[in-house]
């Protein structure tokens, strides 16, 4: 989670407050669900690429943005939370010691070089989460090679990154406002390019799953669990639907299906949703002219 951060910082910080998205889902659930649907997206995406020359870039990318908003929400939580690094420490001081048993181990064994464990075991909060970093480094850097030859697995060097980082956070701030503003800045970056990514993913399935009709199934909507808002007040945004912006075929409005029947269009509308772009969202275009129904889809040929 903190590499995907990492990789998309400058992408996260570069959007305006002016285009934040406000706030009101439930992240963990979203992200989560998200990340569940990631092993279809993937199978799905050649078809995508097959029939249309849209940019695929945000719907490939989905899931390092939700990757990154989990960990922005979690550090957002951490830092909004009354500051205890003394109880963080005592867990990120066994994680070290752990950690740091296993890799002198390995040294000995000649699996990892031990000049790069020199100078673990500072102390203070900040060397303590910092040691803790330094390991996980040094231990992820041997993995082709300790794979299979240690009891350590990824999942316990990630936890210790996020252990030292969020020791680093509680640090931060007790010590001033500053990590705090910073957490909530890059929370709401990362909350707004993840559902700029999600409502694009959105559009394309619902395009192309639209005989089987199962696109809000694999990325359903993420206001689906708030249910129906009576009223919005200045810092929430009344509920949106993401609607698909295209269809592979339309009626014409005169024809004999449509004509003198005004329940059509009640219905298109009630099936589409209302919704419209969240500040800064665009429809990449990878090349082509585009044809009616998706743009940049090409004609189905009978």
């Amino acid at each position: 989670m903190e590499r995907a951060l990492r990789k998309l910082a400058s992408e996260i910080r570069a959007v305006p407050a002016s285009e934040h998205a406000t706030i009101n889902v439930d992240v963990q659930g979203v992200v989560a669900a998200t990340l569940a649907a990631v092993p279809r997206l993937r199978q799905l995406r050649p078809e995508l690429q097959a029939i249309t020359t849209l940019d695929l870039t945000p719907y490939d990318a989905l899931e390092d943005y939700a990757l990154a908003l989990a960990y922005a929400h979690g550090a957002y939580l951490v830092a909004s939370a009354p500051s205890t690094p003394a109880e963080t420490a005592r867990e990120a001081a066994s994680v070290r010691q752990v950690l740091l048993s296993d890799a002198q181990a390995l040294a000995g064994r000649g699996l990892i070089d031990a000049s790069r464990l020199e100078g673990i075991g500072g102390r203070g909060y900040r060397n303590l989460a910092f040691d803790l970093i330094g390991l996980v480094r040094v231990l992820r850097d041997a993995w082709p090679t300790l794979e299979g030859k240690t009891l350590l697995t990824l999942e316990e060097l990630e936890s210790a990154e996020v252990l030292a980082n969020r020791l680093l956070v509680e640090v931060g701030t007790r010590d001033g406002p500053t990590v705090m503003s910073q957490a909530r800045r890059d929370r709401a970056g990362a909350f707004t390019l993840f559902l700029r990514a999600y409502r694009y993913a959105q559009r394309l399935l619902r395009f192309l799953r639209h005989d089987e009709g199962d696109a809000d199934q694999i990325l359903p909507s993420p206001y689906a669990d708030k249910g129906r808002r009576k009223t919005a007040s200045n810092d929430e945004e009344p509920e949106v639907r993401l609607v698909a912006i295209a269809r592979p075929y339309s009626l014409p409005a005169n024809s004999p299906s449509t004509a003198g029947d005004p329940s059509n269009a009640a219905s298109g509308a009630a099936q589409s949703g209302a919704s419209g772009p969240i500040p800064g969202e665009t429809l990449p275009l990878a090349g082509g002219s585009g044809v009616v129904g998706l743009p940049g889809v090409k004609r189905f040929d009978d």
